[in-house]
């Protein structure tokens, strides 16, 4: 098996168990807008895209955000731009755009994902 050359991120317990919440809440709601979308419920959709936007994980636990790396936060404050774009998208009636957005949200998913790995301090 090849070594892991993903840089690790250490979090004491309370931060690993929130970066987890939080990348679970986001796959979530990628389910969650896709069943909207289905139904055609452009208001859901939009709704669930402003609860991903910048400033929605501001409760986060003491030191957490300094734990993280750089390039990780700009990946995070990417992400969330990006759902904060899905709104603007979905209520202009912009599926084209909103559907690009939903692909440049789950690459930069994947991007994190390839990028870095959590460790427990």
């Amino acid at each position: 098996m090849d070594a892991d050359l993903r840089e690790a991120v250490a979090l004491n317990a309370k931060q690993h168990q929130f970066a987890l919440q939080q990348m679970r809440g986001l796959l979530v709601t990628i389910r969650n807008l896709d069943e909207a979308r289905t139904a055609d419920d452009r208001s859901i959709m939009a709704r669930l895209a402003r609860e991903q936007g910048p400033g929605t994980n501001s409760d986060h636990p003491q030191g957490f955000h300094d734990a993280l790396p750089n390039g990780f936060r700009a990946m995070s404050k990417q992400m969330r731009q990006s759902f904060a774009g899905l709104a603007t998208d979905i209520e202009a009636g912009n599926i084209g755009g909103y559907d690009a957005k939903r692909l440049r949200a789950l690459d930069t998913c994947i991007g994190c994902h390839e990028s870095y790995r959590f460790s427990e301090k």
